[in-house]
């Protein structure tokens, strides 16, 4: 089968998916209703975004099972295949009853990392042993740390990347950006287009307000990037500074509002108004505030690799990133 006639079948698959989006919708009862003073949306609309990217995945994993010599080489060993498959899967319950019935915040985060930890152990192509940096010669071995530190890392991607998903598109163009990255390193054509294909019909359903991603979604989404980011950097296919540039900006936010919060003696969980693109909201539309996060998010791996990973640049791009969130804040204020 080739990735053309593959792609077709996606296509086809996703336009029955989206097109009977609000049958699926009543059947699973899975609505956003705009109940407290965080929402922004008017009216409920449906949480299906993450459900169709998880039945995307599922296509997938049958076209695998037909076509055993297309696994990706960053999953060829069994262990690690069935290990991303129940990984992911496991996240993406989470969110099911997280939209479902609202599971708490510190609960959401012991299951992650139970989880985590769980999968780490199963699968050492999945921890994170040593620190490859390019502008540092040695290596930096983490040696007992690393499973912990592995753990952290899945974590903590897929909270900020749930806190990115805050206004519509933005989560859904930052994912595509990154599989784009992945697809250019020349990691698996079929497991990319995977999540491209909902992942573009969900951004014209999300800037219309029909859909919405959903935490099965900004769940399911960052986990499947973890892993693949985590395998394909064992595997040298990319460097520790790469990854931590394409990832930082949702970073940069969660660390600036669980400072914020913390400070405040509230839970760094706890919901408000003072991420970037809250603040972008108050001064300009949403078509512009979309694209300066997409540059934001972009700018820092592009300063770094056309500075040829010149890490004061690095450093100063981030100075000019909290002075930026500072001032838009004391404009606000």
């Amino acid at each position: 089968m080739t990735s053309s006639i593959y792609i077709i079948i996606l296509l086809i698959a996703n336009l029955l998916f989206f097109s009977s989006f609000r049958f699926i919708s009543k059947k699973l009862n899975l609505i956003d209703y705009p109940q407290n003073k965080l929402k922004i949306h008017k009216k409920p609309i449906p949480l299906l975004g993450g459900i169709f990217i998880y039945a995307n995945f599922l296509i997938y994993l049958i076209f695998l099972l037909f076509n055993v010599d297309l696994r990706p080489e960053i999953l060829t060993s069994n262990k690690s295949f069935f290990n991303f498959i129940l990984l992911s899967s496991a996240f993406f319950f989470i969110g099911f009853f997280d939209d479902k019935i609202k599971i708490s915040a510190n609960t959401k985060f012991i299951l992650f990392i139970v989880v985590s930890f769980v999968s780490v152990l199963i699968d050492k192509n999945l921890v994170v042993s040593k620190l490859t940096f390019s502008f540092v010669d040695k290596e930096i071995f983490l040696e007992n740390f690393s499973i912990f530190f592995t753990v952290l890392c899945i974590v903590l991607f897929v909270n900020a990347f749930n806190m990115f998903d805050g206004i519509n598109c933005q989560a859904s163009l930052y994912a595509i950006i990154l599989f784009l990255i992945i697809l250019l390193k020349g990691i698996d054509i079929y497991m990319v287009i995977t999540f491209l294909v909902p992942l573009f019909i969900l951004l014209v359903f999300n800037f219309k307000n029909i859909i919405f991603l959903g935490n099965t979604g900004s769940y399911l989404i960052p986990v499947i990037l973890s892993q693949i980011f985590i395998i394909s950097y064992n595997k040298g296919l990319f460097l520790a500074d790469e990854i931590i540039l394409l990832l930082i900006f949702p970073g940069l936010d969660m660390l600036r509002l669980f400072i914020q919060r913390s400070l405040k003696r509230a839970s760094p969980f706890s919901g408000d108004k003072n991420h970037i693109h809250h603040l972008l909201l108050k001064n300009t539309n949403i078509l512009t505030t979309l694209f300066i996060t997409v540059v934001i998010s972009l700018s820092f791996y592009i300063i770094y690799f056309y500075t040829k990973f010149n890490i004061l640049y690095f450093l100063i791009s981030i100075v000019i990133y909290y002075i930026f969130i500072y001032l838009l804040s004391k404009k606000n204020s």
